[in-house]
């Protein structure tokens, strides 16, 4: 594994929900990685803050009580060793929603109303019902397709320093970006999940078996964990695609294949393959999981099969899991699109307007 650092501590509530009906009470727990397993984490000092306490209090031992509808951040803050740090969770008290807000009933039934009238409108149903019907089915699929923040993105196969060998394969050497756009790389997560084709020569990346490496390291709360994925998978990550080249050639453990060479300014050769298909073979715009998330609600607002909405949110219910702790810095070392800023949540500041 590189030394791209990992976080190591998070807040959670002893119930592991982030939703506190009116009236009802959770406490809140701060975690913190012991190893590859997580332990309370015990602090000199600790105390908590809500944003807003009419809608929901916090307590000195970490109670949250939901007093009315709304969102809040509470904050842990913590001091040990005379280092002071802060944890925020957003919390849901009550059920702030009870109708549509987005789509109304009214722009719903206009919606279905055009759809009869016009063909510009039957098509985009058509071709939303197409898109859709791909994933129904599929839930626990599209469950285990949407990776924590445990696992790195890059919006390029190469450093965030290293703008020159992301431009080529490793095995035919071909300046692919020149020659089929600047992501030229082939990712298809049904029919050849975690893998990269070269456009050119047909290669794929990364040599070792990746998939198996990855559920090895799935916890009991469907986390991925690559500690615990090193402990029960380490045997998925030898090379299997070019054994002429030996064991680690082109393999990767999440974090990216280094080849050994320091390029210039010491930058070193990083080739993230899996990085780059998380980033845009799964969380991008053109990644499968936006891809499902709007054709399900598309069809489902557009027909209203309870098939099309179950399905998108049962996946926009995972997505939600994760989505608070997704943060780009600490994989800063590769590139994302956030301009020079290394900051963002899942792709960077820029592409996360996207999501």
């Amino acid at each position: 594994m590189s030394n791209i650092p990992t976080n190591d501590i998070e807040i959670t509530t002893e119930k592991g929900s982030c939703v506190i009906p009116l009236g009802e009470k959770d406490r809140l727990r701060i975690k913190r990685s012991a190893g590859c397993a997580f332990e309370d984490f015990e602090a000199e000092k600790v105390r908590f803050e809500s944003s807003d306490p009419e809608i929901l209090s916090v307590d000195k031992d970490g109670t949250v009580t939901a007093r009315k509808n709304g969102t809040v951040v509470v904050t842990a803050i913590t001091e040990a060793q005379g280092e002071i740090r802060s944890f925020p969770l957003t919390l849901v008290s009550g059920m702030p929603k009870s109708r549509p807000t987005l789509y109304t009933r009214e722009k719903i039934e206009i919606a279905r109303e055009n759809i009869f009238k016009y063909d510009w409108a039957k098509e985009e149903c058509d071709r939303a019902v197409k898109t859709a019907d791909k994933y129904v089915g599929k839930e626990e699929l599209l469950w285990h397709m949407v990776t924590p923040q445990e696992l790195p993105r890059a919006s390029a196969l190469s450093a965030r320093a290293d703008t020159n060998t992301r431009r080529y394969c490793p095995i035919c050497k071909m300046d692919i970006m020149t020659g089929f756009g600047h992501q030229p790389w082939i990712i298809d997560p049904f029919n050849d999940p975690w893998k990269i084709k070269c456009p050119n020569c047909g290669s794929r990346f990364p040599s070792n078996d990746f998939e198996k490496f990855y559920l090895s390291g799935i916890d009991e709360n469907g986390r991925w964990n690559i500690c615990l994925a090193k402990e029960k998978g380490g045997e998925y990550l030898k090379n299997e695609l070019y054994p002429d080249l030996g064991d680690h050639a082109f393999t990767d453990d999440g974090f990216g294949y280094y080849s050994g060479k320091t390029l210039v300014g010491d930058v070193p050769e990083i080739k993230p393959f899996i990085a780059y298909y998380n980033y845009f073979g799964l969380w991008a715009g053109t990644g499968c999981l936006m891809e499902a998330i709007k054709s399900l609600s598309d069809a489902y607002i557009y027909t209203g099969d309870i098939r099309y909405g179950r399905t998108g949110a049962i996946l926009l219910d995972r997505i939600a899991d994760v989505y608070p702790d997704m943060d780009l810095e600490p994989y800063s070392v590769l590139p994302g699109s956030d301009g020079v800023a290394k900051r963002g949540k899942v792709l960077g500041r820029i592409a996360d307007n996207s999501l």
